[in-house]
């Protein structure tokens, strides 16, 4: 497939920089040197959920290790204080028929363990990259799981077989009718998918468009028509 690397903005973040197949954005990344070692996984046949698991993996790794180095200021700074304490008390002269408890005694707070989230599966690996909700990313992954083994090329394949099946019982929230525009004519194509759906499944299941210049204007899903049932 066709995939482009272009730089998209600038914040607080970095630079982003944007993996392309054509005009479709799938993903995007800080750094230019590693948007381009995905597109060379994806053009060997990686699949994306498996090419960015490490960024993510690494991502969690570090607000881990912040959030334990923030855990250990707190503790050292808990223990300073109770050593001051410790120290004013020793100073005093309590009555002889009182009897007090060493602050001493008083054990310093334990770091908290904490343990960063897993990732578990490609369901979490697309919800964090594609801001999804559960109900698509459930979907998306049962339908690229379905369709995997069938060999399909061309995209129109997939949504025939999604029609001629009656998947839109099966996929209502993430499959419905696209509406498509070429030199100014519009028209309804039924069995298609959300601008980001289409670009996750022809990445994963390595599906092209045949060359088509029609553009992608609307989308409603055959839940929000009602004919999911």
């Amino acid at each position: 497939m066709n995939y482009k690397v272009k730089k998209l903005q600038n914040d607080e973040k970095g630079t982003h920089y944007g993996i392309f197949i054509k005009e479709l954005l799938i993903h995007y990344v800080f750094s230019r040197g590693r948007a381009l070692k995905i597109v060379e996984e994806l053009q060997q046949g990686t699949l994306l959920s498996d090419t960015i698991a490490v960024d993510i993996v690494r991502e969690e790794q570090s607000k881990f290790e912040k959030l334990l180095d923030e855990e250990r200021t707190k503790t050292s700074e808990l223990a300073r204080k109770l050593a001051e304490v410790s120290k004013n008390a020793s100073k005093l002269k309590p009555p002889a028929s009182m009897k007090i408890k060493s602050v001493v005694s008083v054990s310093a707070k334990p770091v908290p363990s904490i343990v960063p989230e897993v990732i578990k599966s490609k369901e979490s690996l697309f919800m964090l990259t594609h801001n999804m909700n559960k109900k698509e990313e459930s979907e998306l992954l049962a339908l690229i799981s379905e369709v995997k083994s069938k060999g399909f090329k061309y995209s129109k394949e997939l949504s025939s077989y999604i029609l001629k099946n009656q998947l839109k019982r099966k996929y209502p929230n993430i499959s419905g009718v696209v509406k498509m525009e070429k030199s100014g004519e519009q028209w309804n194509f039924s069995g298609g998918f959300p601008k980001k759906i289409y670009g996750i499944v022809c990445s994963e299941l390595g599906l092209s468009d045949q060359g088509t210049t029609a553009k992608a204007v609307g989308f409603k899903s055959f839940k929000d028509m009602g004919e999911q049932s």
